[in-house]
């Protein structure tokens, strides 16, 4: 019998949470009257924790086809890619004082996802205007040809993100603001 957890996450367990979350919300069921299966895997070393989750998310997906670079969106480099984008901001444009932020979806959603959780959508349009949404497989693109491999870029999004992720690797890349910036700059080149 497990008594408790702790310094626990779901991997691969998106759907479920969320009907477990809509069943207590919207529909008033009581959470003690819920059961899910669930698979256990216990780490005893935390530096595991990077190799073993994505294996996990990658084998246990059979009903949804899942895309390589899905599977990378929890790396550090993506991580650290999202939150520059939602605090570095861009400069006005010109004559202009409004600024506003490029926002970066490390994951499949996230921006629909956040906006339509917004009360008020101008006031999102407004800081992260849609022309400013760029994702991992425009990203990947972008360096691609920016690093002189144009046959990577024009071999489609998967193809071109995996070699990104090789070059990533290679450089051990650690996205700061100048980084960011430098991105942005790039992918309005590229555009």
């Amino acid at each position: 019998k497990i008594t408790g957890i702790k310094d626990f996450q779901i991997v691969n367990g998106g759907q479920t949470t969320a009907s477990i979350f809509n069943a207590c919300k919207n529909d008033k069921r009581p959470l003690e009257k819920i059961f899910v299966q669930a698979k256990i895997t216990v780490l005893n070393k935390q530096e595991q924790m990077p190799t073993v989750v994505p294996k996990i998310s990658e084998y246990a997906n059979t009903q949804n086809k899942i895309q390589g670079s899905d599977l990378m969106a929890n790396d550090e480099y993506h991580q650290k890619m999202e939150m520059l984008s939602r605090t570095v901001w861009a400069p006005a444009k010109t004559g202009g004082e409004k600024q506003s932020k490029w926002f970066y979806e490390r994951a499949r959603g996230q921006y629909s996802d956040m906006r339509s959780r917004q009360s008020s959508k101008n006031q999102f349009d407004s800081m992260y205007p849609k022309i400013q949404f760029f994702d991992k497989l425009e990203l990947a693109r972008c360096y691609n040809l920016w690093n002189k491999k144009p046959f990577e870029a024009s071999k489609g999004g998967q193809t071109s993100f995996k070699e990104f992720a090789k070059y990533l690797k290679k450089e051990k890349i650690d996205p700061d603001t100048l980084y960011y910036q430098n991105s942005i700059a790039i992918i309005i080149i590229y555009r």
